[in-house]
């Protein structure tokens, strides 16, 4: 967290998505999330849109990110190798890889309003100049991390098979001209009056 420059209103605390404070209780006019897609389990979403509904004021918004992991498979075959692994993680792991996908139906479940979802898409690629490069820094980096999580899964022998799978997948974005990671955002607003 940041040491200076906080506005007197803003406070930090780390708390559990899963079970927020009970004196949050309709307290937030916004709720922001974004790349919990590998920090919860399938079992969790309605848990926490619940709890993200408590805490939003009637007419309070939220707004969720979350990347479609599985268009990685369009990069060729080094992409469909690291999809396949991802996905074999998930599954062992018990988190819900299309969440991107599902927001919208999740939210209105949770009871939101006025659900919305859209697009957004990162360049990923030298070739696409500064921001592919950032982009390609980012998405590849975030698969990079998670290589020990791979070989705890079991899915893969060693963390270097990663490394070279990774490194075939960005040369791949290179060979193709780049690739679009694509992350859908959802918004949706806490009714009025809570039937």
């Amino acid at each position: 967290f940041p040491k200076t420059a906080i506005p007197p209103n803003v406070k930090f605390e780390v708390v559990p998505v899963t079970s927020l404070h009970a004196h949050w209780s309709d307290q937030f006019d916004f709720v922001h999330q974004r790349l919990l897609i590998n920090g919860l389990l399938a079992e969790e979403w309605p848990i926490v849109l619940s709890e993200y509904m408590r805490v939003l004021r009637p007419g309070g918004h939220i707004q969720l990110v979350e990347p479609i992991a599985k268009l990685l498979s369009i990069s060729g075959p080094g992409g469909k190798a690291l999809l396949d692994i991802y996905d074999q993680t998930c599954a062992a792991k018990g988190l819900l890889r299309d969440c991107a996908e599902q927001l919208p139906q999740l939210l209105m479940k949770a009871g939101f309003v006025n659900v919305r979802a859209e697009l957004k898409l990162v360049p990923c690629g030298e070739v696409l100049g500064p921001d592919g490069r950032i982009g390609k820094g980012a998405v590849g980096g975030a698969f990079r991390s998670m290589k020990n999580a791979f070989v705890r899964a079991g899915v893969v022998e060693s963390a270097e098979v990663v490394d070279r799978i990774m490194d075939e997948t960005e040369q791949e974005w290179e060979d193709m001209g780049g690739f679009y990671a694509t992350s859908v955002v959802a918004t949706a607003e806490k009714p009025q009056a809570v039937l």
